[in-house]
């Protein structure tokens, strides 16, 4: 997350050169503004605090500098996934209110943010807070957050609806595998505030590798472990070499039966692995496993032939079988009519839909289903291409389903 923060600012200066040239014409600004990129690479913005604040005392109705103060205040706040024991929750607050004005500028000009905007990074800031409270156990603090960063305009409509997309397209009591943090905090926003689907747990794998992180989910006992909390907050990556894994499979008597190779460097095995190893060893899939359909491979720790595509969800199975409509994918192309496409986070999430829901059409058509055309005919309505351009990638899907349709 603080890499996905420093990308996100250096984004802006990159692809927004007008700003420097012509809203910052003065040369007082624009030396600020290059100072300002190079400590945007060394990661070290607290010091510039003060001088974005002199800078918009001179220019009060700059949208970016606003956006760049928010940027600063929310690093020096420490609102990071990986850092959520130590956020501070002032400078949360005073991060806010800069990405808060930004917004209020943008809505009332015709100037757009340049591939920026505001809400994602409002999400980020008042869910880290809300974070902080629940790792603290302050659950009435942990609710105002949260309530308070709706109010100012964090957790949007779609990535909320997204959510529950997501965790609805899992069994009973599952165990969800998230690839990465973009949706934590709208995650945590869905369980603990809608209180629905409480049953799934949801694991960010990419934050196993924290210290606190597995730690929550022992003492708050969202999981069984075999291995006891003072052993996971001392795991480290350890040396490995390709080895043949076998997990009994409870529900049907069978067993998952895999070679897991290094993780890292091909010398190593990450701390977030050996740790969902024992995971779903302890499990045994007593509870069903699913990943996200956007997992990191090296995430799936080998587990490839055993991953059967279900959407928006591969779910961790003996034998992949023949694949199930899925009323639930249809649904979810729905989803578009609440997309604001000025937020790259959900224009992305919004385009993995697309190609799920493309894969999976095409997957019934292989096998003779009429579902899959109906499927095919639900994602050219709800994605037009007027609105929702092609890529060459989904132009080539595109162009072979078609081929496929019953008729042709």
């Amino acid at each position: 997350m603080r890499l996905s923060i420093t990308l996100m600012l250096i984004f802006l200066f990159c692809f927004a050169p007008c700003v420097r040239a012509q809203e910052h014409p003065d040369s007082l600004k624009a030396e600020f503004l290059k100072e300002l990129e190079k400590e945007i690479q060394d990661e070290k913005l607290a010091p510039f605090i003060p001088r974005l604040e002199r800078a918009l005392a001179a220019y009060p109705d700059d949208q970016l500098l606003w956006a760049f103060l928010g940027g600063a205040r929310l690093r020096a706040s420490g609102a990071d996934a990986a850092n959520i024991p130590f956020v501070l929750p002032g400078e949360i607050l005073a991060a806010s209110a800069a990405f808060e004005k930004a917004w209020k500028l943008e809505r009332t000009d015709t100037n757009t943010f340049q591939g920026f905007h505001p809400q994602p990074w409002l999400s980020l800031a008042w869910g880290s807070l809300a974070m902080h409270y629940y790792y603290l156990g302050a659950e009435d603090s942990m609710r105002w957050a949260f309530k308070e960063g709706k109010n100012r305009g964090a957790f949007s409509a779609f990535e909320l609806a997204l959510t529950r997309a997501v965790v609805d397209a899992c069994g009973p009591n599952a165990i969800l595998l998230h690839p990465n943090d973009n949706y934590f905090f709208s995650y945590f926003y869905m369980q603990e505030m809608d209180h629905y689907r409480k049953d799934v747990t949801v694991v960010f794998v990419d934050l196993l590798d924290t210290k606190w992180y597995p730690g929550m989910l022992y003492r708050r006992k969202k999981l069984d472990f075999s291995i006891d909390l003072g052993t996971i907050d001392t795991l480290d990556a350890i040396g490995w070499e390709e080895t043949r894994f076998a997990i009994p499979y409870r529900p049907t008597g069978d067993t998952i039966a895999w070679s897991l190779p290094p993780t890292y460097e091909n010398a190593l095995l990450l701390r977030r692995h050996v740790i969902l190893l024992d995971i779903l060893g302890t499990n045994e899939f007593r509870r069903p496993v699913y990943y996200h359909s956007l997992a990191e491979e090296v995430d799936l720790i080998g587990l490839y032939n055993h991953l059967q595509f279900e959407g928006l969800v591969y779910k961790l199975v003996p034998r992949i079988g023949a694949h199930n409509y899925s009323h639930q994918l249809e649904q979810s192309l729905q989803l578009t009519a609440r997309l604001r496409r000025d937020i790259t986070e959900d224009r992305i999430a919004a385009e993995n839909i697309r190609f799920q829901a493309l894969r999976m059409s095409e997957y019934l058509l292989d096998e003779k289903k009429p579902e899959g055309k109906k499927l095919f005919e639900a994602v050219m309505k709800a994605f037009p291409e007027s609105e929702f351009p092609m890529n060459m990638y989904i132009r080539n899907m595109h162009r072979s389903i078609s081929e496929k349709l019953p008729g042709k």
